[in-house]
């Protein structure tokens, strides 16, 4: 808004099917998932903040030739026996044959530290 600019997402990390977006108010980040890239079916998750979307990283990218539906983000945020924590939680189906998917991906630290910390398939 501050320099009047607009960007066109899906050309500029070049995705299609765009599932859900979820905005991170601390660190002013944007999390969208979409279910193509490159024309490839999979799950693709971007990071981006508002102010520089050009600056972009892919968090995940997973060509599995599945459509992926019902999708959910949330940012969590809490305390624990070991301090604070900040993870960020996908919920998503697997469309054609019922298989529901939860991924948490650790937020807090450094970046080059974090990891998946549950990925959990169910029919």
């Amino acid at each position: 808004m501050k320099t009047k600019e607009e960007v066109d997402l899906d050309q500029l990390f070049d995705v299609k099917l765009i599932l859900d977006i979820c905005y991170d108010s601390e660190m002013k980040e944007i999390y969208l998932l979409c279910n193509r890239r490159h024309g490839k079916i999979g799950f693709f998750l971007v990071k981006f903040t508002s102010n520089a979307p050009k600056k972009f990283k892919f968090m995940i990218m997973i060509n599995n030739n599945l459509d992926i539906g019902d999708v959910n983000m949330q940012i969590l945020r809490g305390n624990d026996s070991t301090g604070s924590f900040k993870e960020l939680v996908c919920g998503y189906k697997t469309i054609y044959i019922g298989v529901y998917n939860l991924d948490i991906f650790d937020m807090t630290g450094e970046e080059e530290k974090r990891a998946t910390l549950l990925r959990h398939e169910s029919f």
